[in-house]
């Protein structure tokens, strides 16, 4: 909606709202409801305006003042309906301190600031409803193309403006002679035929002429009409080129014969008008995110919540095996203070157990119980890339590629691990999108070491060694004959 309005208006206004113990929303303020300082929209005074029932507006009773003075104003012999519709202005600006307070008196040199005020309006009287200082503006605002001299930017549609009026000036001058041209008429020089040939004759009638008299169609047309498809064409070309919508951009089916790539490189060329464009627009949701969306979303982090995320292979490596030796850790030393004797073979088992557990149900996603004001302290630095400028997909492709054919030799030598090697390839799987997960590729790996764990060779039978009675410890299984 953002994307669509600022293209067609020539800007976009977005607002961030928020109630007492709601969520924050931010949504795309329709430009029939605003009215704004043409010179300076972000610094100016934005004006809003609402059109609430009777119910609406009595709800607010107790948060606004004055609200029978302003229902008093729609009021109909001493009743209001309930269909109708209560214009009600939020006024958003920099406005002397006298502002808020009816009592105040003005003084020369006031000072000013942000505020926000309610009126209830009906022609030339108004209602004070609501006033009261606020840290800054709800609103920001992004234009298309900027203009010299005024605040709204030039959107697509004040672009092809001129190309449209006088398309349409050449249709209807196209539809007047279709019209003319679509009449019959007939001329003679006989005075025996005359008045309306198709209510006074029938299909089929013969005329009987003197001599040297005729009758004939009358011809209208001129042949100017191909020259109203042409200054069609011409308009339309021109229209294409001011706003960059050629046929390869907007999806239409080339002409037959085109080659692929032409066709690819006028679609490049022609989408590269809006490269500008986007880049401005990720900037604004940048400072949306930044100025908005983090500052909510922190202080909610705060609080005591489950943290639902889909985690990298390596971060859920991390976390599956602190999870695995917490919980194997746990069981085992409950057996030990129990008087029982656990073998290094049990207490790898346990923790298999909760890794396979943890792979098998929940995929790449694991949830995590923060406890309250675990964020509280932190200090952290984020960055978003929505643009995608700054990652080149195929240049990442072919750069792990290389590195991967490089691995091998150098593992084969010692020089790397397998895990280097399987650290790229996951990488690579997870790079390239095409639905393939990397914890599926490690599954068989984990299911061949819980194979080996559960039946060892008798050549390589390990002997049950049993941990300490003060903790776990870290025991080497010794091969025997």
């Amino acid at each position: 909606e953002m994307g669509e309005t600022r293209a067609r208006y020539g800007g976009v206004i977005v607002k961030k709202t928020q109630e007492k113990g709601e969520e924050m929303k931010i949504e795309v303020v329709d430009w029939k409801n605003l009215i704004t300082d043409q010179v300076d929209i972000k610094k100016g005074v934005i004006i809003e305006r609402h059109y609430l029932t009777p119910a609406e507006l009595q709800a607010k009773d107790g948060v606004w003042s004055n609200v029978d003075e302003a229902l008093s104003l729609y009021s109909k012999k001493g009743y209001t309906r309930a269909d109708e519709r209560i214009e009600v202005w939020e006024v958003h600006g920099e406005f002397p301190e006298s502002y808020l307070s009816d009592e105040a008196e003005t003084e020369d040199n006031e000072d000013y600031g942000n505020q926000v005020h309610y009126f209830c309006v009906k022609g030339a009287k108004q209602v004070h409803l609501y006033w009261a200082e606020e840290a800054e503006k709800p609103y920001k605002y992004l234009p298309w193309k900027r203009v010299s001299g005024r605040a709204l930017g030039r959107g697509v549609v004040e672009e092809g403006n001129e190309s449209q009026v006088w398309t349409n000036d050449a249709v209807m001058k196209e539809q007047s002679y279709m019209e003319w041209a679509s009449k019959i008429f007939l001329k003679t020089n006989s005075k025996k035929i005359g008045n309306n040939a198709s209510t006074d004759h029938e299909n089929g009638d013969i005329f009987v002429l003197e001599d040297n008299k005729d009758v004939s169609v009358l011809n209208l047309t001129t042949g100017i009409q191909p020259k109203f498809q042409e200054m069609l064409d011409k308009w339309w070309s021109q229209y294409e080129r001011v706003t960059s919508s050629y046929d390869a951009v907007r999806g239409e089916t080339p002409p037959s014969g085109q080659p692929y790539r032409l066709q690819a490189l006028v679609s490049q060329s022609g989408s590269s008008h809006f490269d500008y464009r986007r880049e401005e627009w990720g900037i604004f949701l940048k400072e949306l995110f930044y100025d908005w969306v983090f500052p909510y979303i922190q202080k909610k982090l705060t609080k005591q919540h489950i943290l639902a995320s889909d985690f990298s292979p390596e971060e859920l490596k991390k976390i599956d095996e602190s999870f695995a030796n917490h919980e194997a850790n746990k069981h085992v030393m409950d057996r030990i203070l129990s008087g029982e004797v656990v073998t290094i073979e049990e207490y790898e088992m346990v923790k298999q157990q909760y890794l396979g557990f943890l792979s098998q149900k929940n995929g790449k996603r694991r949830f995590l119980d923060v406890p309250d004001n675990y964020y509280k302290d932190m200090k952290s630095k984020l960055s978003i890339n929505i643009t995608g400028e700054q990652k080149n997909k195929q240049a990442i492709m072919e750069s792990l590629t290389n590195i991967l054919q490089q691995m091998i030799p150098m593992v084969q030598m010692g020089i790397a691990t397998p895990e280097d090697v399987k650290l790229i390839l996951n990488r690579i799987t997870e790079v390239s999108g095409v639905g393939l997960s990397p914890m599926s590729l490690s599954k068989g790996g984990q299911q061949a070491q819980q194979g080996m764990m559960q039946g060892p060779t008798p050549q390589s039978q390990q002997q049950a060694q049993p941990l300490g009675q003060a903790g776990i410890q870290s025991v080497r299984p010794q091969a025997t004959q």
